[in-house]
C-alpha cells in the first residue's frame, strides 16, 4: 500500500493514518492479553521502526563515499510521520480493555480467587520480562 499512497502523492503523516488504522490494528490484535518476552518486544519494535522508516523514506542505506552505514534516528523517524512508539500503542489497548474489564463481576471473582495453575496471568506480567516466557 506504500507504494500506491507514494504514487498518490500523500505526505508521511498521511501514510502513517493509514498505517495506524490497517496495519497496526490488525498486528496488535489480541495484544491485551499477551505475555510479551524482551525478543518479542524487540520483533515489535524493529517492526513498526521499518514501517515507519519506509513511510517516511528514511532507510537504512550505505554512504557511497565513505561506504558507513547511515541509520536514521528512530525517534525523530517516528516523530517525522507522527507515530508513537509499539510500546505505548501496547499499552493503551491493554489500559483500554483494563477499564472494561474491572467493570465485571468475573475480573473480582478471578482477582480474588486462588490461581489453580501456574502460568502467568497476563495482568500480573511485565510484558518486557523473559521471566513470561519461563512462566509459562
Amino acid at each position: 500500500m506504500r507504494r500506491v499512497l507514494i504514487q498518490d502523492g500523500a505526505e508521511p503523516k498521511t501514510m502513517a493514518v493509514f498505517y495506524r488504522t490497517v496495519v497496526l490494528y490488525t498486528l496488535l490484535y489480541g495484544s491485551e492479553s499477551w505475555v510479551l518476552t524482551q525478543d518479542l518486544m524487540r520483533q515489535l519494535r524493529s517492526f513498526h521502526r521499518r514501517c515507519c522508516r519506509g513511510l517516511a523514506g528514511d532507510f537504512i542505506r550505505q554512504d557511497e563515499v565513505t561506504g558507513e552505514w547511515i541509520c536514521p534516528n528512530s525517534d525523530k523517524v517516528l516523530q517525522k510521520v507522527g507515530c508513537l512508539p509499539i510500546e505505548e500503542y501496547i499499552q493503551r489497548r491493554r489500559d483500554t480493555i483494563m477499564e472494561y474489564a474491572k467493570t465485571r463481576n468475573i475480573y473480582e471473582k478471578c482477582k480474588n480467587s486462588e490461581i489453580a495453575s501456574k502460568n502467568l496471568l497476563w495482568w500480573e506480567a511485565n510484558y518486557y520480562s523473559d521471566d513470561a516466557a519461563e512462566a509459562r
